[in-house]
């Protein structure tokens, strides 16, 4: 999520005036982009909450991908940084790359055989995985969000910069 106009330019600067800023007024701008970015954070939580598969497939996959995502803000000495991440790694073993496959809108997974086709001399369990194609019912919760609060983060970026750049100039 960018911000457009004189925003980039305005991060650079700040950024170098940051440099020599100091620790507390540091920590109150990372407070005030992340409060900048709470609202946003909450649209991407709730996208990734909505039905994205019928009930009976999901089995919580909602709730770990919501639990993924979060705001981030550095303060390097070329700028400033604030980003929207959604984390594979924060996902169970063997579904990390799901936040980014139901945002795609697709993925593979394996499906295991049944009793009843163990009963009918087939394979099951280990040796008999069937590998499908699974549809995501609401992709681009993650990318398509954050493209739908960017207007809204702009107008907060830039009441930031401007805070913290009186509080910069004027102490």
């Amino acid at each position: 999520m960018g911000v457009s106009g004189n925003g980039d330019r305005e991060l650079a600067a700040l950024g170098a005036r940051l440099a020599a800023a100091d620790t507390v007024l540091r920590n109150e701008l990372r407070g005030r982009w992340r409060a900048a970015l709470a609202p946003a954070v909450g649209a991407v939580k709730t996208a990734a909450l909505a039905p994205g598969v019928p009930v009976r497939y999901e089995r919580g996959l909602r709730k770990e991908l919501a639990a993924t995502v979060r705001s981030e803000v550095s303060l390097p000495v070329t700028g400033a940084r604030v980003s929207i991440v959604s984390e594979g790694k924060k996902m169970p073993p063997g579904k990390r790359n799901l936040n980014r496959d139901t945002d795609q809108g697709a993925w593979r997974h394996p499906v295991f055989g049944t009793e009843a086709q163990a009963a009918a001399g087939g394979r099951r369990h280990g040796r008999g995985w069937k590998w499908v194609p699974q549809v995501w019912q609401a992709p681009g919760w993650f990318t398509v969000t954050n493209v739908a609060q960017q207007a809204g983060f702009a107008q907060a970026a830039q009441r930031v910069l401007d805070d913290v750049g009186h509080w910069i100039e004027h102490g």
